[in-house]
């Protein structure tokens, strides 16, 4: 794996998640022992922890397979189809969803209502749909199917 991918995880981009599905955040040290399980070398991931000094706002990209590894936070990519049609690339992680248009970020979390409320209008604005949800996602390292809502 390339170390120099090494990102800031408010910089995903929608080709962030085309070229590599899967990414993980370096949150604690036993994470370096999985990273070098997915082809890093150890001293590369040492040396970009240090020069990063541990933050876990920085993520590493992964292999399909690394999908379902323990890491504490992963994202993973998605091809989401709004209800209006539209297909989008996006991501989960944890509580959160997000998806790409015109190279903004749309998040949603169904725990902040009133935020992805707002956040599902301006994107049904900005696609020219009545309403963006439910959208159906395809997990693009695994294949799986599923639906999002925001409640």
């Amino acid at each position: 794996m390339n170390a120099d991918l090494v990102k800031l995880n408010h910089q995903f981009s929608e080709q962030d998640f085309i070229d590599f599905p899967v990414w993980a955040t370096y949150y604690e040290p036993d994470d370096i022992d999985t990273l070098v399980e997915f082809g890093y070398d150890r001293q590369e991931i040492e040396r970009l922890v240090a020069l990063t000094k541990s933050n876990d706002e920085y993520s590493f990209p992964l292999p399909p397979q690394a999908a379902t590894s323990p890491f504490h936070y992963l994202y993973i990519g998605v091809r989401a189809t709004t209800r209006g049609g539209n297909s989008l690339v996006g991501f989960v992680t944890g509580p959160c969803f997000g998806v790409f248009h015109n190279g903004e970020s749309y998040q949603f979390n169904a725990s902040l209502r009133t935020q992805a409320l707002q956040t599902a209008t301006e994107l049904s604005s900005a696609l020219g749909e009545q309403a963006v949800f439910p959208m159906q996602v395809e997990v693009m390292a695994t294949r799986e199917h599923r639906e999002e809502e925001l409640w």
